[in-house]
């Protein structure tokens, strides 16, 4: 009785604690709360009409692009022009996914397999294809349909392969479903432009208007008081003034450093030597390939483009 005597004497006091704790309780559940969220929005790296693009996708994107630019050009290093311009594509097309590609899907604008193989290797071929040197013919540096045509029938029936001719063929895969998918981009945006211009139709009082705007003329007289005939003794200007004018805009004026370069310019060409030596490294190649049983590993380590096992026509 005397213990619960003195528990309702000192009820209050207990509440108090409880609710001290309570709230202790619930405030670090909201700022641990809120701190994941603010983690969250450190995380992003772009956010476009309302959709957040995190740190993770955005590197797996600019990954995947770098690969398709290191296949693209033989070689698995890129300077930082190649690396700013990849940003930039990945940049855009995230603007691609979260701005255009909704709007198309709402209006129902899609791409037919029937269109998509017209534009491969059918009659409207995609500008995409066009700029590729591998689908050109080496003669007349036109468009050779039959080289595309090969080409998607090796990666189509990959599987058939032994596995190394397969782990050749894949990166050639990967640089084809990038294309694909920029090719279906391409003709979806000149739809969308399409759409646009024909949806936009001036009627016959707007154009009626914007005649008259530019047949309007008017006359208007002037006079002209050039500075030159204001006497510099009726305008007095504070040191003060001037002093501050040229702190504002002495960065304006700066001059770069100068200096005096003497140099030799000497042109660098092959010499005789320089030929015979490259002959006769050629000449080595040459008998290495009659005689290897691995032509695919001894192009990739002599040729700076990487070997492909593909048939290709030698004309149109």
């Amino acid at each position: 009785m005397a213990t619960l005597e003195k528990i309702r004497k000192k009820a209050g006091l207990l509440v108090t604690v409880v609710g001290i704790a309570l709230f202790a309780f619930i405030i670090g559940d909201l700022l641990n709360s809120g701190s994941s969220f603010l983690n969250r929005n450190q995380n992003n790296v772009v956010v476009v009409n309302g959709n957040a693009v995190d740190y993770q996708d955005y590197m797996a994107r600019e990954n995947e692009l770098t690969e398709v630019y290191q296949i693209q050009m033989g070689t698995s290093t890129l300077n930082e022009n190649y690396t700013n311009q990849i940003r930039q594509v990945v940049y855009e097309d995230i603007i691609m996914e979260n701005i255009l590609e909704p709007r198309l899907e709402k209006l129902g604008m899609h791409i037919t397999s029937e269109e998509m193989t017209d534009m491969v290797e059918g009659e409207n071929i995609s500008p995409v294809l066009l700029q590729l040197p591998m689908f050109q013919n080496q003669q007349t540096g036109t468009f050779d349909r039959n080289a595309i045509i090969n080409f998607l029938n090796q990666i189509k029936n990959i599987d058939g392969f032994p596995e190394a001719t397969q782990a050749q063929l894949m990166p050639y895969k990967t640089l084809w479903m990038f294309w694909e998918k920029n090719i279906r981009r391409n003709r979806m945006t000149e739809k969308y432009l399409t759409l646009l211009n024909k949806a936009v139709v001036a009627n016959s009082l707007e154009a009626k208007d914007a005649f008259n705007n530019s047949a309007e003329s008017s006359d208007i007289t002037y006079v002209m008081e050039p500075f030159s005939s204001i006497a510099d003794t009726t305008v007095v200007i504070p040191a003060s003034e001037i002093e501050k004018l040229y702190q504002e805009r002495k960065e304006m004026f700066r001059q770069s450093e100068t200096c005096v370069i003497d140099y030799i310019a000497v042109d660098i060409a092959p010499s005789q030597e320089d030929y015979n030596k490259m002959a006769k490294e050629m000449d080595a190649i040459r008998a290495e390939l009659e005689t290897t049983d691995n032509v695919a590993a001894l192009t990739n380590e002599k040729s700076e483009r990487k070997y492909m096992n593909a048939f290709f026509s030698v004309s149109g």
